[in-house]
């Protein structure tokens, strides 16, 4: 066991990793994630933030009639990243360029703290950087952004900026609210680095804060139903082995974080941890673990105290042969990526049709309901959705509001125009999930009154009839 001046030799300050070749490093990674993001195109997540956050600019009321359980900051980004000139596409590859380009500096400049200069510590901030990256399917999520956040809070601590790492960590928080369960973490780091009057006045801020917006959301009603109604009702349980499951989301996610430990071989390294440096390991697993259903691809956390681990190991030498190894670890979130992108591309190309049918159809006071559970319609026509939120999620989650949703889409589809529909009206009412039924009800009830059909691909679009007058 290593004595307590080798281990505090073994997290000396300060930050050594040569500043130039790692700016550079950051840069080509950041410039590489951007243009991997261009090509793939958004996901559910992202086309259900861009539809509310379009509904809101039109002049909707969040948590009203553009309903979902994020914070508001997540819409607000949305919105910025839509009103940017060039395609939606080109400003979102630009943010994610940002994130991985911050994530591998921040890595690598903390990791290599006792190693100056060292070549390992700058791939371990890039292979950080994408494994983020894929693992997210090169899109913006929120634990993109909440992630090269969380390091730079981390790098605040170490350079002794008390209150500056606590603000930027809740400012993480704002985009993940998960992500407060590392915030003890951020102030032990403090406590380590600066001092016990530090390290209460990280304590300190860190509870004003987080009281204010604990106490923000509990005050404002539409605040507590959307963030903690919503979030609550809107969890699924397990539908699959939680052991494969958890498998899955280790090779996507884990795997190249257990080779850069492995090919660093941290001799003694769990011996050199300090406080800090556990309370972040937990933290960061049980976030993985406890998003293992539904989110299985949510494992980016576990990036956060890696540079604090990697940087209590003594400089190495990362032989090309173990180098390409590290990057190999890469392939198997590579290749899932690519097949996500093409299934995106495909779906994309579907909605599209169909919205490009519709907005030749439908004069501007004109609305559909869509009866399928794709949120891509609502935000390629967000002035004409007849709903209250891109799907139809709102009218099962179990919520205070949720017998004034289903008592009020009546009225929404008597001032609709066109149902859109998958499938689902032509299934059995048996061949529904239970808790769609009631919902199914409603549509069913109503579809006879839109009883001409048009069909696009393999999507249904149920058109109100107009009888035309023989004499006019």
């Amino acid at each position: 066991m290593l004595s307590r001046a080798e281990t505090n030799k073994a997290v000396e300050l300060p930050i050594a990793v040569a500043g130039r070749p790692l700016t550079a490093i950051a840069a080509a990674a950041g410039i590489g994630a951007g243009l991997l993001s261009v090509v793939m195109r958004p996901g559910y997540d992202e086309f259900f933030w861009l539809a509310i956050a379009r509904r809101v600019a039109l002049g909707g009321t969040l948590y009203r009639d553009a309903i979902d359980n994020k914070i508001p900051v997540v819409y607000g980004l949305s919105w910025l990243l839509d009103r940017l000139p060039g395609p939606y596409v080109t400003a979102r590859a630009l943010l994610v360029g940002t994130a991985v380009g911050i994530t591998t500096y921040m890595v690598a400049r903390v990791a290599g703290r006792h190693a100056s200069g060292t070549q390992p510590a700058m791939l371990a901030g890039a292979v950080a950087g994408y494994t983020l990256l894929l693992q997210n399917q090169l899109v913006y999520t929120t634990e993109l952004i909440a992630v090269p956040l969380l390091l730079t809070s981390l790098l605040m601590a170490i350079r002794k900026r008390a209150v500056l790492a606590v603000l930027v960590a809740m400012f993480a928080a704002g985009f993940d609210p998960r992500a407060l369960i590392l915030l003890p973490g951020i102030v032990v780091l403090v406590w380590q680095q600066d001092g016990r009057a530090a390290g209460r006045q990280a304590l300190a801020w860190t509870l004003v804060v987080t009281a204010l917006g604990i106490g923000t959301v509990l005050a404002v009603p539409d605040l507590r139903f959307a963030l903690v109604e919503l979030n609550l009702a809107s969890r699924p349980a397990p539908t699959g082995p939680l052991l494969l499951l958890f498998g899955f989301a280790a090779v996507r996610s884990i795997l190249p974080v257990a080779m850069l430990l492995y090919l660093f071989r941290p001799v003694g390294m769990w011996f050199r941890l300090q406080a800090a440096d556990w309370v972040l390991v937990g933290g960061s697993l049980l976030l993985g673990i406890a998003s293992i259903q539904p989110f299985d691809h949510y494992w980016g956390y576990v990036l956060v105290p890696l540079p604090l681990i990697l940087g209590t190991i003594p400089p190495v030498r990362l032989s090309r042969p173990r180098a390409w190894l590290l990057i190999v670890a890469l392939i198997p979130m590579l290749a899932l990526t690519l097949v996500v992108g093409i299934r995106r591309s495909e779906t994309e190309r579907k909605y599209l049709q169909v919205a490009s049918s519709l907005e030749t159809q439908l004069d501007m006071d004109q609305t559909f309901a869509s009866v399928d559970d794709q949120p891509y319609l609502a935000a390629m026509l967000p002035e004409h959705n007849a709903l209250l939120s891109p799907t139809l999620g709102y009218l099962v989650w179990v919520s205070s509001r949720q017998s004034e949703f289903l008592a009020e889409l009546p009225f929404l589809l008597d001032s609709a125009t066109v149902l859109v529909d998958d499938g689902i009206l032509d299934a059995p009412r048996s061949a529904v999930i239970e808790v769609y039924r009631p919902v199914w009800d409603v549509f069913e009830e109503y579809a006879p009154d839109f009883a001409c059909r048009a069909r696009v691909g393999d999507i249904s679009l149920h058109f109100r009839c107009i009888e035309r007058d023989p004499h006019g």
